[in-house]
């Protein structure tokens, strides 16, 4: 530290060609803080250590991993992901339930009870009946596209609940680069400011500038650290969010940009009806008009063949083989469900 000096120093100096300079230096007391150690330099990596040493020691099971790879398994591990997969399987097995109407179908039936004769003895009868649907108009095949329709709406739920998922990933991947970038940036800054404080103390030692100026750049360093370390705690949260989306732990290397981000973007228009979404709207709209039409066919009658057997002891069998008309004559709420 300097002190200061009531009167101003004189100081001197004769250059080669003979030209005398003297210039007037008044010292001032130059305070503590304006003294810069290399302890308050700012070291690489100070601001955000590394995570490659804590993902070594947290799992060995998992290496290093890229944007790519964070995404490949999420996809696998994301429980929205796959409750939409048992979704869109549940709708599939619905499509083979629908068109199993048109299938044969096998109804066996039995019976034993007293007849109310004289003796008494139990009665016993057993039936078999094999029917198949022939014709209904369209009220079955309009259950079977209704069917299809919303299968093709949970595909498009599927896709879009990956979509979701990836876009949560980059969005959180973005984040965390950008905050990566910036807490760079800052070091940068720090650094440089740390250089131009030393300079303005040397400068206010030799009583060039006052020591507003070196107290000004110090506040501005220390500003600059803070926004650093704010970068730094933010980058942090990002990346464990992107950890805790991915399903597994990562390091620095995921936020090295992928190849396939590093152009400029794609080259045709976007289209929003190919949006996921979109598509699924308009799967379950198309489904609701189907079921429509299903409701409003049940009116009409279905026509049924039928091969009947029956028998009722060892002399008493009877074989039929019919052509059968089914049709609901009056049902309750039918117009409702329609509207």
């Amino acid at each position: 530290m300097f002190v200061a000096c009531d009167k101003p120093r004189a100081l001197q100096h004769t250059t080669a060609d003979g030209l005398t300079l003297k210039l007037s230096v008044s010292l001032r007391t130059i305070p503590e803080a304006v003294e810069t150690t290399s302890t308050n330099t700012l070291e690489a990596n100070s601001y955000c250590p590394r995570r490659t040493e804590a993902l070594a020691e947290d799992s060995g099971n998992y290496g290093p991993v890229t944007l790519q790879q964070s995404v490949e398994r999420a996809r696998l591990s994301n429980p929205e992901v796959a409750r939409a997969l048992a979704q869109l399987r549940k709708a599939r097995a619905e499509v083979d339930t629908a068109g199993s109407a048109y299938s044969p179908q096998l109804r066996l039936n039995a019976s034993s009870g007293a007849n109310g004769t004289a003796n008494g003895k139990l009665a016993t009868a057993a039936n078999a009946q094999l029917s198949k649907l022939l014709h209904d108009f369209g009220k079955t095949d309009n259950l079977i596209e209704e069917a299809r329709k919303r299968e093709e709406a949970k595909v498009q739920e599927h896709r879009d609940t990956i979509n979701r998922v990836t876009l949560d990933i980059v969005e959180a991947w973005l984040n965390a680069a950008r905050q990566s970038e910036m807490a760079r940036l800052h070091q940068q800054a720090s650094t440089a400011l740390e250089e131009a404080v030393r300079v303005l103390r040397l400068r206010a030692e030799a009583g060039l500038v006052g020591t507003g100026d070196v107290e000004l750049a110090q506040a501005r360093l220390a500003q600059t650290r803070a926004a650093g370390m704010t970068a730094c705690l933010q980058r942090e949260q990002l990346l464990s969010r992107l950890s805790m989306l991915s399903g597994g732990p990562i390091d620095d290397s995921i936020l090295a940009t992928p190849a396939s981000l590093a152009g400029n973007g794609p080259t045709s228009a976007w289209d929003p009806s190919t949006l996921p979404s979109v598509r699924q709207a308009e799967a379950e709209y198309q489904a609701a008009n189907y079921h429509v039409q299903s409701l409003k066919a049940a009116r009409w009658p279905s026509v049924y063949l039928q091969a009947t057997r029956t028998s009722g002891g060892q002399s008493d069998s009877t074989s039929n083989i019919n052509l059968t008309l089914s049709m609901d004559v009056l049902e309750a709420g039918m117009d409702s469900r329609i509207d």
